[in-house]
């Protein structure tokens, strides 16, 4: 019997935001100038208004341009104290160790960006 493939389950299984939260977090940018230009790290991303699905792993730099002007929002990635909480009480720490290494615990915020360009 194969062992490798049960302990891969096991150790997914033992995690509660790997297996249960949501990968990315929708955050949206708005300007007082409707159709301003969007980049998330320095990649285009659209035009303003706009809802945009930041992934959670990682900080982004939100830049909106408009008129020659231009204004940014940083999303900061952090921790969520609930995840941490459910996998130190609920998995007996594994899941802890396994969240971290994924950072599936993390949330992106603020999910709002607004900007006067």
């Amino acid at each position: 019997m194969n062992k490798i493939p049960a302990c891969i389950a096991l150790a997914t299984l033992c995690s509660c935001a790997t297996v249960f939260k949501a990968k990315t977090t929708p955050v949206s940018i708005t300007s007082n100038t409707p159709g301003a230009t969007v980049t998330i790290d320095g990649r285009p991303a659209g035009v303003t208004p706009l809802t945009l699905e930041l992934p959670n792993k990682a900080d982004a730099m939100i830049t909106v341009a408009s008129g020659g002007k231009q204004e940014t929002c940083r999303m900061v990635s952090n921790a969520s104290v609930g995840w941490v909480v459910a996998d130190v009480f609920l998995t007996s720490g594994l899941g802890l160790i396994i969240d971290w290494v994924t950072h599936a615990w993390n949330d992106v915020g603020p999910n709002a960006c607004h900007v006067d360009v």
